[in-house]
Formats: structure tokens, C-alpha cells, sequence
């Protein structure tokens, strides 16, 4: 019997990962309703792993700690691969704050020096080679690639891409206690000693990769307070 429950757990968790990668090519990250600026998507990955893992404890069968573990690993490898997949899109928080603005503060020793460079030779395109050149493009490379995905997305569809981040770090420790709660129930139903029941300390945290990955990787803060009103204001402003 084990090996055709592995084979099943198997199963789904390739239909999950063929699920997720096509959601995300596809994935428009359009609000699901004017009022909630959340995608689709995320609603329904914690959906589909929720039910695969009730149709796991749902079969009634005796289920080895090991069959319950590779599901949840594997659960949470694919939702480590989708918030990934969406932070990329996002970027770094830094990339959509402006530069603080220049100092236009008087001061004697800058004045100086404007006015000594004023007065000393120019570079014409004659001489111009022997002034050493600094390389441009590589230092910056990487903030200006950041600069120009953040560019491309609106305010609206950023809202939906964080919000669904947000909705998906919510339901991990109601996923969480889904498995506890199965899986406290399969044992005593089986007839467990208290023993077997202890064994599931490693029920805490079986989604920690990606929970992990939403709190920390990402380094943006989920909370609709920390969004600058602009963004906010944009984003209600922008049309359905």
C-alpha cells in the first residue's frame, strides 16, 4: 500500500509544480475585485495545496510519517518557487524609493571649487583621450535592470503582486494546522500511543521554506500601512 500512496503524493505534486508554472506565465495580476487588489493565483495555489493535502488524510488509510513529510516538502517547495517567481517581478523596496534631493545649501569650500574648475583647461575632443574614462553600465548594471522592471509595472498590478504575497504568508499556518490536525486525528483514530502523537513535533514549521522566503528574501514589509499614500492612492485611482 505505501508505494501506491507515495506514487499518489508523487502525482499530485507534479500536477501542483505543472499548475504553478502555468498560472504564473499566464497570471495577468488584474485584482480578483475593486476592493480586494489581490490576485487569483494566490487564492488558488493555498486552495489546491490545502485540498491536496485533505485528500491525502481523507483516503483513511494508515499513513507513514514519512509519506505525510514528502507531501508537505514538496508542498512547500512549490510555494517557494511562486513567491520567488513573484519577487523577482517585484524587486527590492529600495528600487521604488526615490533618491533623497541634492543640497543646495551654500558653502564656501564647494563654491571655491566650482569656481577653480571654471577657470582651468577644458577637455576638448582632441585632448579628450588622454583623460582617463571609467567604465559605464557594469557598476549599475543590476540597479538599472531592477530600475526598469520596477518601471514597467503600475501601481495596481505591484499592489496585486505584494497583496498576494501577503494572502499567501497568511495561510501557511492555516495550512499548517490543516496537517497538525489530520494528522493528530489519523493517529488517535488508528489507535496511536501517545508516543506516536509526541513524534509530531516536526508538524511545526512544515512550511517554514516558504514562509521564510515571503518574511525575509524579499525585504518588503506586509503591511498596508508601510505603502507610500501615492501608491495607495494610485491604485484605487486606477481603472478596474
Amino acid at each position: 500500500m505505501a508505494p501506491l500512496l507515495f506514487h499518489w503524493v508523487q502525482s499530485q505534486l507534479a500536477q501542483l509544480g505543472a499548475w504553478t508554472s502555468r498560472i504564473l506565465e499566464s497570471e495577468s495580476w488584474q485584482p480578483i475585485s475593486p476592493s480586494r487588489l489581490l490576485s487569483r493565483s494566490a487564492i488558488e495555489i493555498v486552495k489546491i495545496a490545502t485540498e491536496t493535502i485533505e485528500g491525502l488524510f481523507g483516503m483513511q488509510l494508515p499513513l507513514p510519517v514519512d509519506l505525510v513529510r514528502c507531501l508537505t516538502e514538496g508542498i512547500d517547495a512549490v510555494l517557494q518557487r511562486y513567491a520567488k517567481a513573484v519577487q523577482e517581478q517585484v524587486g527590492s523596496p529600495d528600487v521604488y524609493i526615490p533618491p533623497p534631493p541634492a543640497l543646495t545649501r551654500y558653502k564656501k569650500d564647494l563654491a571655491a571649487k566650482a569656481e577653480a574648475s571654471e577657470t582651468s583647461p577644458k577637455v576638448t575632443p582632441k585632448n579628450r583621450s588622454a583623460v582617463p574614462s571609467t567604465p559605464s553600465g557594469h557598476d549599475h548594471e543590476g540597479s538599472d535592470l531592477a530600475e526598469e522592471r520596477a518601471a514597467a509595472l503600475s501601481a495596481e498590478s505591484l499592489l496585486v503582486r505584494l497583496n498576494s504575497l501577503h494572502y499567501l504568508g497568511a495561510g501557511l499556518p492555516d495550512m499548517e494546522g490543516v496537517v497538525r490536525d489530520r494528522w493528530e486525528e489519523a493517529v488517535s483514530g488508528a489507535a496511536g500511543s501517545s508516543s506516536e502523537l509526541d513524534s509530531g513535533h516536526w508538524l511545526h514549521g512544515v512550511f517554514e521554506g516558504a514562509d521564510v522566503t515571503i518574511s525575509q528574501s524579499c525585504g518588503w514589509r506586509f503591511t498596508r500601512s508601510c505603502f507610500p499614500v501615492s501608491l495607495v492612492g494610485a491604485a484605487k485611482a486606477s481603472p478596474g
